[in-house]
């Protein structure tokens, strides 16, 4: 019965087959108030990047590729649990309100409406491109943080000049959790290495976090992406950046390119700079993007949670890799 279901929808037997068990054999997850938190909707878009590939009618908008963590050499193989391929994706852009003077931070209340009466409409655009999904592990990740207890000070740094803002605003701050600063800065530094292996842009990627401690939703996993109007969106070349025997070479490349900074001492000594000293180790020499690829408006980096700081050189996720490899030259 299922099987001819899922054949008149088009849909594989075995998604059809479990989107049943859970309508009806655990109706409690059906059931209460839905989660319309941020973080439960990155969760959930994350639960459909690490999900089975979708029907073959379903794949026009959206297709996913999943390789074997295995199949990659080092650093991947150590430190990452995901490597996820996506070649089409589709992102719709919606305008819902303006600010002016103070900046978006989250809160629909304080957006100023698009028009003097109430729409049941707004202005928005579809947009298809390609991407890579990865995820750095969670038990790596423990191990580190065990290892170097001073590394969640760094992150309550800028949690401090993030709430100093706020507190001037007049505005809630939500404190960052100490992970983002990992998976964003390492976000930025693959991007920048992408722009030399691809041929795209930096300015034609996007990212995506999904990062997130709270319970039942942990996650560290970032997606790089390139969404535009024209053809380059989708060539096909950040997905092949993304293939065993390229994505290793991306990583590796730009950690240790992460290494000199022509800013440095002074960026990776950095108590805080850029916008509201809301950076560490991060300058436009190093780890910034154009403000069109960052999602987070080139902040909440530093360059120190990935290579390490001068007061711990071997307090950075990759500073293991780095060492070995040097050991290896």
């Amino acid at each position: 019965m299922f099987r001819g279901r899922a054949a008149r929808h088009g849909i594989e037997l075995d998604v059809f087959t479990q989107a049943v068990r859970e309508k009806y054999l655990y109706p409690e997850r059906w059931a209460g108030e839905v989660d319309e938190s941020e973080t439960a909707y990155r969760h959930s878009e994350r639960q459909a990047f690490l999900g089975p590939r979708p029907a073959p009618n379903e794949r026009d908008e959206f297709d996913l590729r999943s390789i074997d963590i295995t199949h990659y050499g080092k650093p991947v193989t150590d430190l990452f649990t995901h490597v996820i391929l996506l070649p089409r994706l589709r992102e719709t852009r919606a305008l819902i309100g303006f600010t002016r003077i103070v900046p978006y931070d989250g809160v629909s209340d304080r957006l100023a409406p698009l028009s003097v009466g109430r729409l049941n409409w707004v202005p928005a655009v579809s947009v298809s491109g390609e991407g890579v999904y990865f995820e750095l592990s969670a038990a790596r990740l423990a191990d580190w943080e065990r290892a170097h207890p001073d590394v969640p000070s760094r992150i309550q740094v800028i949690n401090e000049h993030a709430r100093t803002v706020a507190t001037e605003r007049g505005t809630v701050h939500t404190a960052f959790a100490q992970r983002i600063l990992l998976a964003h800065t390492l976000s930025h530094l693959i991007i920048r290495q992408l722009s030399f292996n691809c041929g795209y842009d930096s300015s034609s990627h996007k990212e995506r976090l999904y990062v997130s401690d709270e319970a039942g939703q942990e996650m560290c996993g970032v997606l790089i992406y390139t969404a535009s109007g024209d053809s380059e969106g989708s060539l096909g070349g950040l997905v092949r950046q993304g293939e065993p025997g390229r994505f290793e070479a991306t990583v590796a490349a730009a950690v240790q390119n992460a290494e000199f900074c022509a800013s440095d001492p002074l960026c990776l000594e950095s108590p805080g700079q850029g916008y509201y000293g809301m950076n560490l180790a991060a300058c436009h020499a190093c780890s910034l993007l154009p403000e069109t690829a960052c999602e987070m408006g080139n902040r909440i980096l530093d360059r120190a949670q990935v290579i390490g700081s001068r007061e711990d050189p071997e307090g950075g996720f990759f500073s293991d890799f780095l060492r070995n490899h040097q050991a290896t030259i």
